[in-house]
């Protein structure tokens, strides 16, 4: 084995030194992907689908425990029975599976996208490296994932304070979400107030720390300015918020107006 090679060996980075410059300084990390990447990214995601499913279950659980209550307080504190019982496990798969394929579609989406528009531009690199560039982007998520594990866990609460704009706003499901329905006040909230508050929400500490890792791994591995890497990261997220408040706008109840 030639010298060279001994020292690439020596270079690449295994899980726990790939998290640190992720951490600590993510230009030294993608350069590391993009020159001698090693499997350390398949022990990474499947942490962070454990951690999303984590979530996921101590969210269906409270979600539950709040239908149940629902139901009974209408049915004059009659059991719900089998058929709760059904609709809590129903709650519970799909929470967790939505956790867990969530990140999955994210990461391939990201990556192909950033690929694709990134050689538009005369980026280098493969699709396959640009996805792992997304897998590791999601350090910001799982941090916050595990703050918000333990907070729902330890609070009983399913809503965790935004670290960002939202939490100037009032939240328009904010009774929905601790288990006061009302049907008649949801059919009131505007979809002005939804959306505002949607957007809102998808900015925070952990949002911008994501672009930016994002930004930085895709000028790295592609080798475009990070100009060109911003533009085409921002564009991708400028279009996941639209998906993201369009049902928001075809569903709410209340039209538009001035917010409240």
């Amino acid at each position: 084995m030639s010298e060279e090679n001994i020292a690439k060996l020596k270079e690449q980075k295994g899980f726990f030194g790939m998290l640190k410059s992720v951490l600590l300084d993510p230009f030294e990390a993608f350069e590391s992907l993009r020159d001698n990447a090693s499997k350390s990214w398949l022990i990474w995601a499947l942490l962070c689908l454990i951690i999303g499913g984590l979530v996921g279950y101590a969210v269906a659980q409270i979600t539950s425990e709040m239908a149940m209550a629902v139901f009974e307080e209408q049915m004059a504190g009659q059991e719900g029975g089998p058929a709760m019982e059904t609709i809590a496990t129903f709650t519970m798969i799909s929470t967790v599976g939505a956790a867990v394929i969530g990140p999955i579609l994210g990461w391939v989406l990201w990556g192909s996208l950033m690929h694709i528009i990134a050689s538009i531009f005369g980026g280098q690199g493969s699709i396959g490296k640009t996805i792992i560039v997304a897998i590791w982007a999601h350090v910001p998520f799982a941090i916050r994932n595990l703050i918000t594990a333990a907070y729902v866990f330890t609070t009983g609460n399913i809503e965790m304070p935004s670290i960002g704009p939202a939490a100037l706003l009032n939240n328009p499901m904010a009774d929905m979400m601790s288990g006061n329905f009302d049907a008649a006040a949801m059919a009131e909230v505007s979809a002005t107030d939804s959306v505002v508050y949607t957007l809102a929400s998808a900015i925070d500490i952990f949002a911008i720390w994501r672009i930016l890792l994002l930004i930085v791994g895709l000028s790295v591995i592609s080798r475009l300015s990070r100009g060109k890497s911003a533009f085409i990261v921002l564009i991708i997220w400028v279009l996941g918020l639209a998906l993201t408040i369009a049902p928001t706008i075809l569903f709410s109840g209340g039209g538009f107006g001035p917010p409240a």
